[in-house]
């Protein structure tokens, strides 16, 4: 992790207008900045608005009001087609659910931001592909189609096809919501490989023992960033249930 602030987020707001005119205030007022090579992990009770927020700073979402700089471009000013390149090329995405194409194997899967993206051919994108796979242990279904592999095996598959461009940034929805705690374990290994390679990681999860693997917890109720909690790299020198039982305990004095 640097210095320098990958995406800056100032006074967010995202609401919604009802059937009966009735507004309804998600997000009221956030500010937020990420750093370079930084691991954040978001946190909140069910409602709090932690997807709503990943998803506007994101550009996948639009703002009521508010701004979003990303690499020093304001990315709600752009327009579909401009952002929609940036998402490709310069952001990774990992949901709950992998939602790969049921026609496609998984290496297919994989390549698919690749091929859209243009920059390489089929054959080296075929290779980025199996090198990836490769490095999350799951070379050997690369060929397999996706209802053939384990849900924890789909899980790594979504992650290399999110980096298979390359992309600074990595966003994560409860990317463990739908897991064993042996595949959460796992693929919480690798994302913490990822951001040690030094891509940015910003994740929304409500699971303890994956938000202590993260350098920075913020904390959101109703629509507003509350507190945020360092906890830093985490390295040698303590134990990942060190990290948890810290991180509880202030969670449970923030009410979570």
């Amino acid at each position: 992790m640097n210095d320098t602030a990958i995406l800056q987020a100032k006074a967010i707001q995202k609401s919604y207008q009802q059937a009966n005119g009735q507004k309804i205030e998600i997000l009221k007022g956030i500010d937020l900045e990420i750093m370079q090579g930084e691991f954040v992990a978001i946190m909140g009770q069910s409602g709090s608005g932690k997807s709503t927020l990943l998803y506007c700073i994101s550009g996948m979402d639009q703002l009521s009001g508010g701004s979003v700089v990303y690499n020093g471009k304001e990315i709600h000013t752009l327009s579909d087609d401009e952002i929609s390149k940036i998402r490709l090329l310069n952001m990774g995405f990992v949901f709950q659910q992998s939602y790969m194409l049921k026609d496609f194997t998984i290496k297919e899967n994989i390549m698919l931001p690749a091929l859209k993206a243009g920059n390489v051919s089929k054959e080296q994108a075929e290779l980025n592909a199996r090198s990836r796979m490769e490095r999350v242990g799951i070379g050997h279904i690369a060929d397999s189609d996706i209802t053939q592999v384990s849900g924890g095996q789909l899980q790594r598959a979504a992650i290399c096809r999110a980096l298979i461009n390359q992309p600074p940034v990595l966003f994560a929805d409860e990317p463990t919501g739908a897991l064993n705690s042996k595949s959460t374990g796992e693929i919480m290994e690798i994302f913490n490989q990822v951001n040690a390679a030094g891509t940015t990681i910003i994740m929304v999860t409500h699971d303890v023992k994956v938000a202590a693997r993260a350098d920075r917890v913020i904390y959101l109720e109703d629509g507003q960033l509350r507190q945020e909690y360092h906890l830093g790299k985490w390295n040698a020198s303590e134990t990942l249930q060190e990290r948890e039982s810290y991180l509880l305990k202030w969670l449970q004095k923030n009410g979570f």
